[in-house]
């Protein structure tokens, strides 16, 4: 039901390979990647090809309800990857992305296909300014235009 591999160096690569293993997976729910340093570039993070590779699993895991990417150095780029995943997904309800390297416009990328994804299950988010506070007002949103 976990599998935790913190403070592992995984690589790019390495993720790429976890990340197609979850798309047929049907029992893991809790995902545990932090400080796996999936260096790719200077900065490190897992990369875009390892962002992507997660998109992809978030647009078809049906089981994963949190994930924790705490200390990757996941930059701009692999959070816009990553929320493309999260604009379809319907079960993830935790998305750890504390003390990663992206800016506003990744930040605003996710909130919108957070937002605009009718079906997430998503009620807490952390990372560089994300708070939870933003998944709460897509419920509040959501609630209000039901009545």
């Amino acid at each position: 039901e976990s599998l935790v591999l913190d403070s592992n160096e995984l690589g790019p690569a390495g993720a790429c390979l976890l990340f197609d293993a979850l798309h047929c997976n049907k029992t893991l729910k809790h995902l545990d990647l932090s400080m796996s340093i999936f260096y790719q570039s200077q900065n490190g993070g897992i990369g875009y090809s390892g962002s992507k590779s997660l998109s992809s699993v978030l647009k078809v895991n049906a089981t994963l309800t949190s994930i924790d990417l705490r200390f990757n150095g996941i930059e701009s780029e692999g959070v816009r990857a990553i929320a493309k995943g999260m604009a379809v997904n319907s079960t993830l309800q935790e998305l750890d992305l504390r003390y990663n390297l992206f800016d506003e416009n990744a930040d605003a990328a996710l909130r919108d296909a957070v937002s605009l994804n009718a079906n997430s299950a998503l009620v807490k988010v952390q990372g560089p300014d994300l708070t939870a506070s933003y998944v709460n007002n897509v419920h509040k949103t959501r609630f209000m235009n039901a009545l």
